[in-house]
């Protein structure tokens, strides 16, 4: 039983990878001739056009980590093979759009807390452990 989930899994992520090194591969690509012609050509239009390609594959990039992330997450739910579970994730997310936009914020807002409460209470507990003569104020 075990060994069958671990060869699915590895089934699973050798199907995804190839999808994720194209991306990857046409984004170094695109780089490299983004350099090339940063020193070879003052073309303003062309550094446009250059900086564009490179922020939609950049963007196209991000968006597959984030699609890939929720499939295998569908994947464990489901048990279904990666292209059905990528397409239940998406749609998912797009049906939910709303409440996953308002969960990040909430989360946002409570690591900030979060944060606020341990520095101040870091500060407060060294304050009040360090001797009163080496406190300078």
């Amino acid at each position: 039983m075990m060994n069958n989930k671990f060869e699915k899994n590895l089934t699973l992520r050798s199907e995804n990878l190839p999808l994720l090194a194209i991306f990857r591969v046409i984004r170094v690509a695109i780089e490299y001739v983004y350099e090339k012609c940063k020193m070879y050509t003052d073309n303003a239009f062309a550094k446009a056009i250059m900086w564009t390609c490179r922020c939609c594959f950049w963007m196209l990039e991000k968006f597959m980590r984030f699609l890939n992330t929720n499939a295998y997450i569908m994947i464990a739910v489901h048990g279904q093979s990666f292209l059905p579970a990528a397409k239940e994730a998406f749609f998912l997310l797009l049906r939910n759009v709303v409440r996953f936009a308002v969960l990040d914020k909430v989360a946002d807002y409570l690591i900030m807390i979060g944060k606020l409460v341990v520095t101040a209470f870091m500060g407060l507990a060294t304050f009040f452990t360090l001797p009163k003569d080496t406190i300078m104020i």
